[in-house]
């Protein structure tokens, strides 16, 4: 990836047919005017709003340029200001603010759908940006992926974490019965954790660093999570899927927790093997306790 590459992405082509759409657009309103005038608004409210729309954007772009530019020098991947919220904050000013700021300004219905224009060729250009990226940082950008949004910001670990609070309080949790802990902990091979995303798709892998912490709650290292790390921090439920060296197998569903400190996470520590990285522990608080068809809690 060259130099010039790094630093304007797929910038280019993003802004071509947001650049074609502008010039059709804004033709039309003006061959046509007033015609496609927006005339539910004064001149002045929109150029209020407009203005205000584009320098708050204009703001935000400079922010992540100066942090962008600090990386390019040091060759490091940005993580920190905007790129702490979101992974394309330059983008995203354009899109959110900027362009809509811009048609508002000019008064022109026409114009309006144009941060819709701007955001379908985002999307469109977006994974060859993200392979750009991913070929020159390796595993840091996956990581950084699969914990940041590309553009909506992401909420900040607390109010994930307050959020899955709130639930957890809604729930009922229930601890393991003796049986089934005495099979937890003579289970033969890996566990099966399954995950859920926030537009419904089930994710299943096998894991093999599991523990438990407590009456309630059963923990997986996540050494090498990928898409269940991404679910996790999304607040979801999931379940545990085990077999015992007698050969029966137990399910253990309810609500999972992502925990990067504390004391889940020291505990997963203490046995989570030392070649493994350790991001995270995921905990999976016990609601229901299944012996195949069985409910046993």
């Amino acid at each position: 990836m060259t130099g010039k590459r790094n630093k304007l992405g797929v910038g280019l082509k993003w802004a071509l047919p947001t650049t074609v759409y502008f010039v059709a657009a804004a033709g039309a309103h003006f061959t046509a005017y007033p015609r496609f005038v927006i005339a539910q608004l004064s001149p002045a409210t929109c150029a209020v709003v407009g203005v205000l729309l584009v320098l708050l954007g204009a703001c935000m772009y400079a922010a992540a340029l100066v942090s962008l530019r600090r990386g390019f020098r040091t060759g490091t991947l940005v993580t920190h200001s905007l790129y702490a919220i979101m992974r394309h904050p330059l983008y995203a000013s354009s899109i959110f603010f900027i362009i809509p700021g811009v048609a508002l300004a000019l008064r022109s219905w026409l114009l309006l759908p144009m941060p819709v224009v701007a955001y379908v060729a985002f999307r469109i250009c977006l994974p060859a940006e993200e392979d750009d990226l991913r070929a020159r940082y390796g595993d840091d950008y996956d990581r950084y992926r699969n914990t940041t949004n590309a553009l909506f910001p992401t909420p900040p670990e607390w109010v994930r974490a307050w959020g899955a609070a709130r639930k957890r309080k809604e729930v009922q949790m229930a601890s393991l019965p003796i049986s089934v802990r005495e099979a937890w902990e003579d289970r033969d091979g890996p566990a099966i954790l399954a995950t859920v995303s926030p537009e419904g798709l089930p994710n299943i892998i096998y894991v093999s660093c599991v523990g438990a912490f407590g009456e309630d709650r059963l923990v997986v290292a996540d050494n090498y999570f990928d898409k269940t790390r991404k679910n996790l921090l999304n607040g979801c439920r999931g379940s545990l899927l085990f077999r015992c060296k007698k050969g029966k197998a137990y399910q253990v569903k309810g609500t999972l927790e992502y925990h990067k400190d504390g004391e889940v996470f020291d505990h997963m520590k203490t046995w989570n093997p030392p070649e493994h990285p350790g991001h995270a522990a995921a905990a999976l608080r016990i609601e229901e306790v299944y012996s195949g068809a069985e409910k046993l809690c």
